[in-house]
């Protein structure tokens, strides 16, 4: 595996243990009587879990600088390369 490539996983598996971590404490601060009111602790906790869950989803999507560099080029003749106002 690319070096960059592994790194990468392992980023994405460490924000992955830390959404995991905020959601245990999410669920370990929740209100236990139907109608309690949320400790500003658990909606911290819910808000972390789920900020860094889309972030890595977002990440999973999104491709690598490399990957998205290597865009081919067609022949075409590019505006730039014409001479006169145009070039």
């Amino acid at each position: 595996m690319d070096e960059k490539k592994e790194r990468r996983e392992q980023w994405l598996d460490m924000l992955k243990g830390c959404s995991q971590y905020h959601y245990e404490k999410a669920t370990e601060t929740q209100p236990t009587i139907i109608g309690q009111e949320m400790s500003e602790k658990h909606i911290m906790h819910k808000v972390w879990h789920w900020s860094i869950k889309d972030a890595v989803a977002i990440l999973e999507m999104l491709p690598t600088m490399k990957e998205s560099v290597e865009v081919e080029v067609d022949d075409k003749k590019l505006p730039q390369h014409d001479e006169g106002p145009a070039g």
